[in-house]
């Protein structure tokens, strides 16, 4: 059952679709798996991001998995603009839907604090939200609906992970960002080889679309790459944004 009379429709919709997805998921994770990404914007080197997966632990009696992230500008870019970003996702493993979401970005023109919790049996998520820059500190406390299956900005990486690519399929993943559920959209677009820095990789290239369109990512401009193999590891990903375009290539994996 859902609670009141209010809940939104179109996320018990949502639910109805998102069902048959999670049943073809099954998740490919493996602690302490380690990766690391150059950045490119413009052609030009600018940072790094790193990908890991911690160890496993517990939120409110539920095993989670613990998945970290991390942007940071390359020293010479960092005297133009120095972004050093702290994601961190708690998944829990029975269901592989986010219990957790937080946010810690440090920049030269302002420091955000974004904490999302998500209440599975009401339906909830309570967030906390705060954002200081020279001219004003901004805060924000909000509780807000959620859909019974969704993921977030990190987790969906893991979850696309766990899907099997086929020609012709097509899977709207809801996923929570700001407090909405936003619809992402991913089907595969053609197989290739990737020569990476940790060899050549025959690739799924795996076509990303949203209805995201502000000021970063244009809508329906992304593409990630995962290996043609059964540790379906992920390789690349790319963008357009609203300046140029944004290009992350592995360098370095470990587990």
């Amino acid at each position: 059952a859902y609670p009141g009379e209010d809940y939104p429709e179109e996320y018990k919709k949502m639910d109805a679709n998102s069902a048959k997805y999670w049943g073809k998921f099954k998740p490919i994770m493996f602690e302490g798996e380690r990766a690391s990404f150059s950045v490119t914007y413009g052609g030009i080197s600018t940072g790094t991001i790193s990908l890991e997966t911690k160890k496993s632990s517990m939120i409110g009696g539920h095993e989670v998995y613990r998945v970290h992230t991390r942007l940071k500008t390359s020293k010479y870019y960092s005297y133009l603009y120095e972004v050093d970003d702290v994601c961190d996702s708690y998944i829990r493993k029975d269901t592989f839907i986010p219990l957790k979401f937080s946010l810690i970005q440090r920049q030269t023109s302002q420091n955000i604090d974004d904490l999302q919790l998500f209440d599975h049996e009401t339906l909830q998520v309570y967030s906390l939200y705060k954002r200081v820059t020279d001219e004003k500190t901004k805060k924000k406390k909000k509780t807000k609906p959620i859909p019974r299956y969704f993921q977030d900005p990190i987790s969906v990486v893991h979850f696309l992970r766990g899907l099997p690519f086929e020609n012709g399929h097509v899977y709207k993943i809801p996923f929570m960002n700001k407090g909405k559920a936003e619809i992402l959209t991913a089907q595969l677009d053609e197989i290739v080889e990737l020569d990476t820095e940790i060899g050549k990789k025959q690739a799924y290239k795996v076509k990303i679309s949203t209805g995201l369109d502000g000021k970063t990512i244009k809508a329906g401009k992304m593409h990630f790459w995962f290996s043609k193999d059964q540790d379906k590891i992920f390789l690349k990903f790319s963008a357009k944004i609203k300046i140029g375009s944004i290009v992350g290539e592995i360098q370095k994996y470990s587990r």
